[in-house]
């Protein structure tokens, strides 16, 4: 009992000191951190107090599965069972799909792809995003998620076993052990086990139910037991393209302005910018016109994850997010409003959009361009309308 509550200790300082260092892909706020700290103390006192009182093995489970876990029954075989509003996870790799009319076609899209293991829904959006793999849970008011791995999920035997890697989850029984590998095999052995973590300094194992992240923790070994699914083919130029239109589109109606339509000349163009700023890594506009006249250039460049996977929509809301600076009663060009006013101009009707990525693969540059371009001085109030 006196090392399992130096345990306890412990795998409070890991958490608490390692909170900052875990992986850069994890989007999580201040009180999520909170939250995973106390899920994990929660389930070490369910050890230490199921030790002490003498609970045997299978009174354990049985309290595990009373009190810790929340599964739901009559699953009737299917593998998404579980949604859980305002929250989505994180992915190695997504799918997104467009046009999905609920939450539970986002699931059905899940349910038939042997390749998913999660989904996200957006209803704003109407926007599905179905995933390869399970990370950190994530807030979002907006997005209602759920994780579709289970039983049939699991390998064989257990294979992954990361130094110095604490995976957060559901957290399920304890056992004293000499190794990483008896540890494994405990997992081995247990059908609802789909992970492990394992104290090096205190030879103890946790099998784990659900694994949500894994983050640097010295002198713990972790690993996943289930069976890795490989990425999803990143967002096609041609696919893009489209929904930077469409997108475009949205906010145009929205300002009762005509559409805009992609011109493959303004596409090559738009690319060739593209490149040549992911290749120097710099941000500026590039001053080229198109048939020797005036020709409108939005620019955007975002950093961090797998660039080639956001939607083509994502630069556009970005632009068009200057609306609030927008003074309607005192119309003009500023800097912090142009690629606003750019979006919507009722006289460019022809666009093109171009991506690229930096030599080192971690920034991805958008280019839009527009013809006629628009921001032209003198044309504010006739070319940037008002919400209708």
């Amino acid at each position: 009992m006196r090392s399992l509550c130096a345990l306890l200790v412990f795998a409070l300082v890991v958490v608490a000191s390692n909170g900052a260092r875990y992986h850069p892909r994890r989007a999580i706020d201040d009180d999520d951190d909170a939250d995973d700290t106390r899920d994990l103390l929660r389930s070490l006192l369910r050890q230490a107090s199921l030790r002490k009182i003498g609970f045997d093995s299978d009174d354990e489970d049985n309290y595990s599965n009373r009190f810790y876990f929340n599964e739901r029954a009559n699953t009737a075989a299917k593998k998404c069972t579980s949604a859980v509003p305002g929250t989505y996870y994180t992915s190695s790799s997504t799918k997104s799909i467009d046009n999905v009319v609920s939450q539970d076609d986002c699931m059905n899209r899940c349910e038939v792809d042997d390749n998913c293991y999660g989904w996200a829904y957006q209803a704003s959006s109407k926007t599905c995003s179905v995933q390869n793999s399970i990370g950190w849970k994530t807030r979002d008011a907006s997005y209602v998620g759920g994780s579709c791995i289970g039983p049939a999920a699991k390998e064989k035997v257990c294979k992954e076993k990361l130094k110095n890697t604490l995976y957060n989850g559901d957290w399920s029984t304890g056992f004293w052990v000499n190794t990483a590998e008896d540890c494994m095999k405990k997992c081995d052995i247990t059908p609802s086990c789909l992970g492990y973590v394992f104290s090096e300094t205190q030879k103890y194992c946790w099998t784990q139910t659900a694994q949500y992240g894994s983050g640097y923790a010295a002198d713990w070994t972790s690993g996943s037991c289930v069976k890795p699914k490989p990425d999803y083919p990143p967002i096609s130029i041609e696919t893009y393209r489209q929904q930077a239109l469409e997108q475009h589109n949205v906010y145009r109606r929205m300002h009762c302005v005509g559409p805009v339509r992609l011109n493959a000349s303004l596409n090559n163009i738009a690319q060739a910018t593209a490149e040549d700023l992911a290749a120097r890594n710099i941000f500026q506009h590039s001053g080229k016109k198109f048939n020797g006249q005036w020709m409108g250039e939005n620019l955007f460049a975002s950093s961090g994850g797998k660039p080639l996977y956001q939607k083509g929509s994502v630069p556009v809301t970005a632009w068009y997010s200057e609306i609030q600076y927008y003074n309607w009663t005192n119309p003009g060009f500023t800097m912090s409003t142009g690629h606003f006013t750019q979006v919507i101009w009722k006289g460019s009707t022809e666009l093109g959009i171009g991506r690229a990525l930096s030599q080192d693969g971690g920034k991805m540059y958008v280019v839009g361009n527009y013809f006629p371009g628009g921001n032209v001085g003198g044309t504010f109030p006739s070319n940037v309308k008002p919400l209708c």
